[in-house]
C-alpha cells in the first residue's frame, strides 16, 4: 500500500530528474544536459523512504513560453498531485550566480493558491549552489525563501553542484533529500479554479507586486514626514515652563530668577 506520492516542482533544467534518481540510488529517470526540456510527460516509480512505500514523480518543468505548453505541463503536474490521496511537493529551485529567479518564485507561489497546498507538505531544494560561496548564503537564502514563499515552516536544504558520475557525492545527496522529505507531512490537495499562466503573465504579476511594495513604502515615507512635521511643531509651540533657582548673594537678599 502506498503512503502518499512526492511530486517534484520546478522550471525546466532545475535538476528535478537528476535530484529523484539520487533518491533512487540509480539512474531510472533520463536526465542530461540539453538546450529543451528533457522530461515532457509525468513518470512514477514506487520506493521505500523511511519505512514509508512512496511514489515519486518526476514532472515537465511548468512555465513554457507557448501557453499550449504550460497547460500541458500543469494537466502532468495534476496527474502526479492527485495520484495519491496525500502529497509531498518537492520545490526544485535552481541557484545561478548565487541567485534565484523571480519567476521560479512566482509560480512555485501560484501552485500552492491554485492547489491548497499546506506549508507542512512542502520542502524546497536550492539545488546546484556553487561550492564557495558566503558563509551566511544558506542561512540569509532560506530566511528569503520562507518569507517570499510564506512558508515559515518549510523544510529547505542546499545542494551543491555534483559530477553526475560521482555516485558516493550522489548517494549522499540523496540521503539528504529522503531525510528533508521524512520531516514532511503528507497532506490531501485540494483544486481551485485555476488559470494556466505565462511567463510573461507571472513577470506582470511579479511587477504588480513590486508596484505595491513601492506604494506601500512611499505612504509610510509620506507618514513619516508628516509625523516628523507634527513634532517639529509641537517643539515650536512649546512653551517652557519658568525655572525658578535661589541665588544666594553677598548681601544675604534673595533673588528669583
Amino acid at each position: 500500500m502506498i503512503d502518499y506520492a512526492l511530486t517534484t516542482v520546478g522550471s525546466q533544467g532545475a535538476g528535478k530528474t537528476f535530484l529523484i534518481n539520487n533518491i533512487l540510488g540509480k539512474d531510472t529517470f533520463e536526465h542530461r544536459f540539453h538546450h529543451a526540456a528533457v522530461t515532457t510527460i509525468a513518470e512514477h516509480i514506487n520506493t521505500s523512504i523511511k519505512d514509508k512505500c512512496v511514489q515519486v514523480w518526476n514532472t515537465p518543468g511548468l512555465m513554457d513560453s507557448d501557453p499550449n505548453e504550460t497547460h500541458q505541463n500543469f494537466i502532468h503536474l495534476e496527474k502526479a498531485l492527485f495520484s495519491q490521496p496525500k502529497c509531498i511537493l518537492m520545490f526544485v529551485l535552481e541557484c545561478v550566480g548565487g541567485r534565484i529567479s523571480s519567476q521560479d518564485i512566482e509560480t512555485l507561489k501560484h501552485v500552492m493558491k491554485s492547489y491548497g497546498v499546506h506549508p507542512q507538505s512542502v520542502c524546497v531544494v536550492v539545488n546546484k549552489v556553487k561550492t564557495l560561496r558566503r558563509a551566511d548564503f544558506d542561512e540569509v537564502t532560506k530566511n528569503l525563501l520562507k518569507s517570499m514563499l510564506e512558508l515559515d515552516t518549510a523544510e529547505i536544504c542546499f545542494v551543491d553542484e555534483v559530477d553526475p558520475a560521482d555516485w558516493e557525492a550522489r548517494i549522499d545527496v540523496g540521503r539528504r533529500l529522503k531525510d528533508l522529505v521524512s520531516n514532511c507531512v503528507p497532506n490531501k490537495l485540494t483544486k481551485t479554479q485555476i488559470t494556466f499562466k505565462t511567463p510573461q503573465d507571472l513577470l506582470n504579476d511579479q511587477q504588480n507586486e513590486l508596484n505595491r511594495f513601492e506604494r506601500v513604502k512611499l505612504q509610510e515615507e509620506e507618514d513619516l514626514v508628516r509625523r516628523k512635521k507634527e513634532e517639529k511643531e509641537k517643539l515650536a509651540n512649546y512653551v517652557h515652563p519658568v525655572v525658578f533657582q535661589e541665588v544666594i548673594h553677598d548681601d544675604n537678599e534673595c533673588a528669583i530668577l
